[in-house]
This record gives structure tokens, sequence and C-alpha cells, in this order.
């Protein structure tokens, strides 16, 4: 089964349950935003049946969320960022301020960045020119999981 696959039989049980959010409370699970409507339980432990699109869900939940999490996770694991520090050719060092800290030029993703630009950074030819395949830090890649898993208030 593809990734894309399993993203979409995901999603469909997601979709099919009650939308969330939910919070335990009183021996059951609720729509958090209603206590008091009884339409709005989505799981009873005190004997009412959970409706089966919810507790599809709720069974899926820890190896869908496992899943998806070591997903994300091999995708940040490739996207690394990789600061480039200004060098001096003519003492052949970097170039350092007045605390004695090296002064970074850019930080970079290094799985976007081209092959070209890595190769400049590892033999100290890089300068500040903006080359057409360097990727600034964070990557579209990165900033997207960021804004998925950290939304800004109104999102």
């Amino acid at each position: 089964m593809t990734a894309a696959t399993e993203l979409a039989q995901i999603k469909e049980r997601l979709n099919a349950a009650t939308p969330g959010p939910w919070a335990a409370y009183a021996g059951c699970i609720r729509q958090d935003r209603s206590w008091r409507d009884a339409s709005h339980v989505v799981v009873d432990y005190d004997g009412e049946r959970p409706s089966i699109p919810n507790a599809v869900f709720i069974a899926a939940a820890p190896v869908d969320v496992a899943r998806l999490t070591r997903a994300v996770e091999g995708v940040l694991g490739l996207h690394q960022p990789i600061t480039v520090y200004e060098y001096d050719d003519t003492n052949g060092t970097f170039t350092q301020d007045g605390e004695g800290e090296q002064i970074e030029m850019k930080t970079l993703c290094a799985a976007c960045t081209g092959d070209s630009v890595l190769e400049l950074i590892g033999d100290c030819e890089y300068d500040d020119t903006d080359y057409h395949d360097e990727t600034a830090w964070p990557c579209p890649t990165v900033a997207a999981i960021e804004n998925a898993l950290n939304p800004k208030e109104g999102q």
C-alpha cells in the first residue's frame, strides 16, 4: 500500500468520526463544546454504544498517530539546517565578530539545496551570491510541517 493510500484511509476515518475537539468528562468522551447536550456524546463508558465511525477512528488512532509521527520525523530528519559562516580567504579562517563568534552568512536546508552549492560550502568557496539551487531555512517542506503542527491563531 502506498503512503498516499494510507493517508487517504486515515483521512477517511477522521472525516467519518464526530468532529473534534473531544474531551473526556464523567465517564464519556464528548465534543468539547457541548457538555450538557447528550447528542454530542462520542463514546460513553457507562453503557451507551459509540457510533461505529467513532469506534473505528478511536481504535485506529494509536497506529495512525504512530505511523504519521514516524513519517513526519522521517521527513524532518532529511531536511536539516546547514549554517554558512563567513570565510576569510586571505587568512584561511572563518571570520569572527568582536566576541570571537563565527559570523553567520545564512542558513540553508541541506536536503533542498543543490549539490553544487553544498560542495562550495564544504570547500569554503561559498560567497554571498544568491545561487539558483539554494534553499533558505526553514525550507517550504519544514515550514509546511511546522505550520500544520503549530498553527497560528485563526488557522
